[in-house]
């Protein structure tokens, strides 16, 4: 039975290392390019788990209303790229945006961009996934900046286990602890 228990630790604990890769960026019209004066500013989250990309942003004192959201994709930081995966904000010059993203659908991407990437949504993913953390930027629009108010090149961000697999682990720990507390009060030794 302990035999067991240890075989069934030991594959949970091998199952837990499935990660979100996460990412984020503070926003500044300092980082745009061209640079701005602006006095705004944010921060912005992007995770990514199996085929989801979760974008998170907040952002305060624009100029005036927000008018658009872009990840923009692939170049170094004060290099100017094409949209990549556009989003809408609410039209306020302070607020948030969260939006879970499906990277398996057309929809997710700007039509150029997949036709850029090479015409094909998994090449499109492949690219986006494959830049993110060294070329890919959030940009913040406003009207008195349509080339971009606030701007943030996403760097990557410790490394979380998902919850699924923090459940898995304290199951399998779970398992070892009840098979060796039977051994014990059975009076079996190990």
């Amino acid at each position: 039975m302990l035999r067991v228990a240890l075989l069934a630790s030991a594959l949970v604990l091998g199952s837990a290392g499935a990660e979100a890769a996460i990412y984020t960026a503070p926003l500044s019209g300092l980082n745009e390019n061209p640079r701005n004066n602006s006095g705004a500013s944010g921060f912005a989250t992007v995770s990514t788990s199996g085929t989801d990309l979760l974008v998170d942003v907040t952002w305060s004192g624009l100029s005036g209303p927000a008018v658009a959201g872009h990840l923009h994709c692939c170049a170094g930081p004060q290099v100017n790229a094409g949209v990549a995966v556009p989003f809408d904000l609410a039209a306020v010059a302070t607020g948030s945006f969260s939006q879970r993203f499906d990277l398996t659908l057309a929809a997710t991407y700007a039509p150029a961009f997949i036709t850029e990437s090479g015409g094909t949504v998994d090449l499109a993913r492949a690219r986006l996934l494959g830049a993110l953390g060294s070329g890919v930027y959030v940009n913040i629009h406003s009207f008195a900046f349509p080339a971009g108010e606030l701007r943030g090149d996403l760097v990557p961000r410790a490394s979380v286990p998902e919850p699924a697999s923090w459940a898995l682990l304290v199951l399998g720990f779970g398992v070892v602890g009840v098979a060796a507390r039977r051994r014990v009060v059975s009076g079996a030794t190990l």
